[in-house]
Formats: structure tokens, sequence, C-alpha cells
């Protein structure tokens, strides 16, 4: 689980764990205290063009 923090005055968004301390919970942006929740995943699919710059290059032998 990842929390997410959203500002209700300009609507940005933040996530991480530091959302747990108090002292990270204010919008950079606007000066407003954030709403945090916790999000059920944070990992999402790649497209082709991604999953393509991970394949290993092939070898001249």
């Amino acid at each position: 689980m990842m929390l997410k923090g959203i500002c209700p005055k300009c609507g940005q968004e933040y996530y991480g764990w530091a959302l747990q301390d108090e002292e990270h919970r204010l919008c950079h942006q606007c000066g407003g205290k954030l709403h945090v929740t916790q999000e059920a995943s944070v990992i999402k699919k790649r497209g082709k063009a991604h999953a393509s710059i991970l394949r290993p290059l092939a070898s001249d032998d």
C-alpha cells in the first residue's frame, strides 16, 4: 500500500511514505493541508514501447 495525498484547494497529488509525518502533509503549490489516503496499487502495466527498452541487447558473437 502506498500513501496518496491530495490538496483539496488546488488538486495537487503527492505519493510516498513521507506522508505519514504531519510535517509532509502540506501542499507545496498553495500551502493547503493534504487529505491522505492509502492507494491499493502503485505499479501500473507499461506499454510495449517500454518493455522493448528492457530487453537485453543482442551480442555480436
